[in-house]
């Protein structure tokens, strides 16, 4: 599995900490472990890590192709392969391709595993020399892990993490970086067919703080319903982007993100780009598009219609309807399909107006509104200022304000709260 997923780079990189913490003290006292293992552990260095680990893997598949599934895989990466990338982290010990080409080997077994390891060594030979250049453009891994680096470390648990936000933006940066690399690899003839702003947000993952009474109702739709549109509707300012963004984070669904702004407002580009991201999600058998995919929904009701048969649940999330084109000629907006598929769920987010869609019998609808004069909101944005004023940087310019702003335990937010701000 490639290391798009969040928990998969959490598993390799929590794996190579405890593998350079093993080594790094190894020759030293061990009085120094529990310092370096939370040196190592802090926010900035883990994610340091994180990013010469997906930056690594972005130049190991534009190079090669053939062998990226192969060795971005966290069952090697995460197992046999974490203590010798964990080495390029110390003085005391080397590490060849031979040794990691050695070591894919036996995990492959057999005969064939010892056919390609001399194929292989030149391979492993780049990635390591990828991996170590990526981690010396970090600032806290460019001595590396010497004993004198240790004595500091032993001496000083101090340290501050700072730059934390311009890390994870990074990060996120990286993330997509592979994320191009890896479907212009797979499906070459599509890629100039994705949206990628919509793709980047939904994949960057951004902070959601609240809003589990949204999902909670769009479980109960899903389980009440076998298929059916769900509309959130919602005035500007309230975050229906955001919120669409998270469903299909967390719902693992394509998502179209319409913005007149940035002029992305073609029906086209919609049903385009979701039917590019079913065929990859659900690696379709497709590395084209029909030339009609665009013009109406026939070829993205297919494509659903293929995935519900295999008895898979298929969510799509589509965000500002009320910024798309019209559609000619009287038929729903973007052409959606008035017949869904059992186990197909469309989420729509718009502004209030009439968008009610010509469904078939038996195909539901269902609106939820959000208002800015709702308590569930005003308990989200509570939650929100909440859990933004307890991260690290934000706490200590609070603590160092003059006066100096403490934050007190979270309470329910009651009715006689919100009628007092308003």
């Amino acid at each position: 599995m490639p290391l798009l997923e969040g928990s998969v780079v959490a598993l390799v990189v929590s794996k190579i900490i405890e593998d350079v913490t093993d080594q790094a003290v190894a020759e030293g006292e061990a009085a120094v472990t529990g310092h370096v293992r939370s040196w190592l552990g802090r926010d900035r260095q883990t994610l340091a890590i994180k990013i010469a680990l997906v930056r690594t893997e972005v130049r190991f598949a534009q190079e090669y192709r053939d062998w990226h599934r192969l060795w971005f895989d966290a069952t090697f990466l995460g197992g046999p392969a974490a203590p010798l990338l964990a080495r390029a982290l110390t003085r005391t010990v080397t590490v060849t391709g031979a040794d990691l080409a050695q070591t894919w080997a036996d995990q492959l077994g057999g005969q064939t595993g010892e056919q390609y390891k001399e194929k292989v060594e030149p391979v492993a030979d780049q990635l390591l020399a990828w991996w170590v250049e990526e981690l010396s453009r970090f600032e806290v891994f460019q001595a590396r892990l010497d004993s004198r680096a240790l004595e500091r470390i032993a001496a000083s648990t101090e340290q501050v993490n700072t730059g934390l936000d311009e890390l994870r933006q990074e990060l996120g940066r990286a993330v997509c970086e592979l994320d191009r690399a890896l479907v212009k690899a797979r499906y070459p003839a599509l890629t100039d067919f994705l949206d990628w702003p919509s793709r980047d947000r939904v994949r960057q993952g951004r902070w959601l703080a609240g809003r589990e009474w949204v999902f909670d109702e769009l479980e109960d739709f899903a389980s009440g319903h076998r298929c059916g549109y769900f509309h959130i509707v919602a005035e500007a300012g309230l975050g229906k982007t955001a919120l669409a963004a998270a469903i299909a984070s967390r719902c693992a669904a394509p998502a179209f993100l319409f913005a007149a702004s940035d002029g992305r407002t073609r029906p086209r580009q919609c049903l385009e780009h979701l039917c590019v991201e079913l065929i990859d999600h659900y690696e379709l058998a497709y590395d084209w598009l029909p030339e009609r995919a665009g013009e109406d929904s026939g070829f993205l009701s297919r494509l659903m219609t293929e995935v519900s048969a295999r008895g898979e649940s298929v969510w799509l999330v589509i965000d500002a309807l009320d910024e798309a084109d019209a559609t000619a000629g009287g038929r729903n907006p973007l052409g959606l399909p008035a017949e869904l598929s059992e186990g197909v769920f469309v989420v729509l987010t718009h502004r209030p107006g009439d968008y009610t869609l010509n469904v078939a019998p038996g195909i539901s609808q269902h609106e939820l509104y959000l208002s800015a004069d709702d308590l569930r909101h005003a308990r989200d944005i509570t939650s929100y200022l909440h859990e933004r004023s307890t991260q690290a940087g934000v706490a200590d310019a609070l603590a160092r304000s003059t006066p100096p702003v403490g934050i007190r335990a979270r309470r329910k937010t009651t009715l006689q709260d919100f009628a007092a701000v308003r």
